[in-house]
């Protein structure tokens, strides 16, 4: 026994060890890379005419995510990017965890996925990839992805499963889980193929329901924790400079102290970043402008006001629907969770005021629209939004009532109007009676659904009427 032990921790250091070179060797190949772009984004600005014409776009996402098209500006996450690759050197399945702001998306997608498709793996090939967004039908976006992918050309691909916690939240029924979880796990074992996970960390418990998955994620897990203080100021300096940027002296420091050790900050750093760009002085970034906007700690707060300020009366009214529908409450009472539908669903045909709020807000960046979907750009706009907060904060019970509302009513206009899928005795009631008082938050297929599940109830209560009249 002693000596199997032994065994296990000499095999455990060895690959500590290999991971450790190959992250080093990734890692090198990203600095030569960061210092030919700087080459080359130093030839680009001597050819222009002059300082300010190179700030044409403002280098910070604000809420944001970071996509494959934006890895040249995607800085501080450069050790983490390499121990992924260093871990999908030994394994096909892995998880990105970390709490809602920490930037697994940006991660994986301006990081990984980037890395991936240069070639750092052993043999140089460049890897292509897929992302997934679980959504209510989560087996069905699987496949259409993965089919996707089997269309394009060979060699091997990684299909990345984002905000895969969407699985547990976004109405999908647990056959629908298992029969999603047997595919992604298929899909592991197919040649030449990676899948990566990222799931918020309140979340990944949920994953160990599924005996098959928990054996498979034990030990292929990756924490994205918070940034060092030097990885901080290569996020704020380094987009700057490509952007011809200058930054006032000290700026740097009281923004790090403000972010530092807060793993789920980032979201509002960026944001304060790109508040503080539009209050900046010419070229330069200020701590007039930073503190302006509101610093870390208000600026979200501050845009998303001023954002919804911005909205006639009547889109104004809209927005609140349209949020409200966004946004979801769990079962334990966690509140901050955003929910992704289709634009048909979060609009109705015919809400003139509802489309032109979803616009706005989208331009604003507090709503982002990924083909004919659309969610709250992030979930911090949830927790650092007092407007927003208290709008959720009114009603919890009536929140879980409208998902569950939302879902069946989905589930029966799939089923053509099946009768047994409509609402009846208490569920009817309960239901009925939040609507009676929050109309303008239900949907066209919400009011059909309880319509005809009103009309089922009275056809079947006249039917026992005249069931029990014909019996006496």
């Amino acid at each position: 026994m002693a000596e199997a032990t032994d065994r296990v921790a000499v095999s455990r250091r060895r690959l500590l060890a290999f991971r450790g070179e190959i992250a080093d060797g990734v890692e090198g190949i990203q600095q030569l890379l960061e210092q030919r772009r700087a080459q080359l984004a130093g030839r680009e600005a001597q050819l222009q005419a002059s300082a300010v014409a190179a700030l044409g776009a403002c280098p910070y996402k604000g809420l944001a995510r970071f996509e494959e098209a934006d890895a040249a500006s995607f800085f501080g996450r450069e050790r983490l990017v390499a121990e992924l690759v260093a871990r999908l050197a030994e394994s096909r399945l892995l998880a990105v965890v970390g709490p809602s702001g920490s930037g697994k998306s940006s991660l994986v997608r301006a990081g990984l996925l980037p890395a991936l498709a240069a070639g750092v793996l052993a043999g140089g090939q460049r890897w292509r990839s897929s992302i997934v967004c679980p959504g209510p039908h989560p087996a069905r976006e699987l496949a259409h992805r993965v089919h996707e992918s089997d269309r394009t050309a060979g060699g091997p691909r990684v299909v990345f499963v984002d905000q895969f916690e969407e699985m547990f939240i976004a109405g999908a029924d647990r056959r629908e889980h298992e029969e999603f979880i047997t595919h992604l796990l298929d899909v592991v074992d197919q040649p030449d193929t990676a899948v990566v996970l990222a799931i918020r960390a309140d979340h990944l418990g949920r994953c160990a329901t599924y005996p098959e998955l928990a054996d498979r994620l034990t030990g292929n897990d990756v924490l994205v924790g918070p940034m060092r203080d030097s990885e901080l100021r290569r996020t704020v300096e380094l987009p700057a400079q490509r952007a011809g940027l200058e930054i006032e002296t000290g700026l740097v420091d009281v923004i790090v102290a403000d972010v530092a050790g807060r793993a789920g900050a980032l979201p509002l750093l960026s944001t304060a970043l790109a508040e503080t760009w539009e209050r900046r002085d010419t070229r330069a970034l200020t701590l007039a402008g930073y503190r302006a906007a509101g610093g870390v700690n208000g600026a979200l707060a501050r845009m998303a006001e001023d954002a919804y300020a911005a909205l006639p009366a009547g889109p104004r009214a809209a927005a609140r629907r349209l949020l409200l529908r966004l946004c979801d409450a769990a079962e334990d009472g966690d509140l901050s969770l955003r929910r992704r539908l289709p634009v048909a669903e979060a609009t109705d045909d015919g809400d003139a005021d509802g489309r032109v709020a979803l616009e706005m807000l989208a331009d604003r960046r507090l709503l982002t629209i990924d083909s004919d979907a659309v969610e709250v750009a992030h979930e911090a706009l949830l927790r650092e939004w007092p407007r927003l907060r208290t709008w959720l904060d009114e009603d919890v019970q009536g929140r879980r009532l409208h998902r569950r509302l939302h879902d069946a009513a989905r589930s029966w206009d799939a089923a053509g109007g099946d009768p047994s899928e409509l609402y009846r005795g208490t569920r009817l009631g309960a239901a009925t009676d939040w609507a009676a008082s929050h109309d303008d938050e239900l949907s066209q297929a919400e009011r059909a659904f309880l319509a005809a599940s009103r009309a089922q109830g009275e056809q079947e209560l006249a039917d026992a009427r005249l069931r029990a009249s014909a019996r006496a």
